[in-house]
């Protein structure tokens, strides 16, 4: 367990115990609570392949993956991500990028992105990688969250016995596509042209001009949905 440091007084970098889940060798790794693509270019590189929360044993040279609670900011972008490993620091996460910490108590620099950046808490290493691609390609994610909604729906009326339990975005040659995940093994992938996403992002738009969720899910789909049925009504 690690607590997320954002405060002026603490360090970005710091020291963790490391335990080879295959020969029991101990190691001190170092950690970066803070993830910034203007300090260190390889950091986006290394967030796409996974390196980036992996350890591979100095003795028996086995991988695996580690969890610890940092902040992902790609300046270019202006993207920041938080991604908490236990309930604590989702909770201090939640208050800084929702605002909702004391300002005066927070890094100079941090401030400036909470202004500027399209803010996000997400749950995983994966959904780290794919907002990050998402922002690469300068698309909406609220948008592709409502368009796993559509898409999902409509392979699950073609398919009945198909059963996804997460959907992720991903690039295509001619498009885009969402990779269907059920269990823990990828079990197809569905195509999302950029057609039906300038479709959606058109009759949605004016829903989303006043929305201001950091945690843009299956959840966050559901209830934005309902409340642009409402709307509509």
């Amino acid at each position: 367990m690690v607590i997320f440091m954002f405060r002026k007084s603490d360090m970005n970098t710091y020291k963790a115990e490391v335990v080879c889940h295959n020969c029991g060798k101990k190691e001190k790794v170092h950690i970066h609570a803070l993830l910034d693509t203007a300090k260190d270019a390889s950091i986006e590189g290394q967030l796409f392949t996974g390196k980036l929360f992996r350890h591979t044993c100095s003795r028996c040279h086995t991988p695996q993956n580690m969890l610890y609670t940092c902040m992902y900011h790609d300046g270019s972008k202006n993207l920041l991500l938080g991604y908490p490993d236990n309930e604590k620091d989702y909770e201090e996460l939640s208050l800084v990028l929702n605002r909702r910490y004391h300002r005066d108590e927070l890094d100079d620099a941090l401030n400036k992105w909470l202004d500027t950046c399209t803010r996000r808490i997400v749950s995983s290493q994966s959904d780290m990688q794919e907002k990050a691609l998402i922002a690469r390609l300068e698309l909406d994610d609220r948008i592709i969250e409502i368009g796993k909604y559509v898409t999902g729906d409509m392979a699950k009326i073609q398919s009945q016995d198909l059963k996804i339990d997460h959907m992720y975005f991903n690039t295509a040659e001619d498009g885009y596509l969402f990779l269907i995940q059920s269990g823990d093994q990828i079990v197809g992938e569905i195509p999302f042209t950029k057609e039906l996403y300038q479709t959606l992002e058109e009759h949605y738009k004016p829903f989303l001009q006043d929305d201001d969720s950091v945690e843009i899910d299956q959840v966050w789909t559901m209830d934005f949905l309902a409340k642009v049925k409402e709307k509509s009504a």
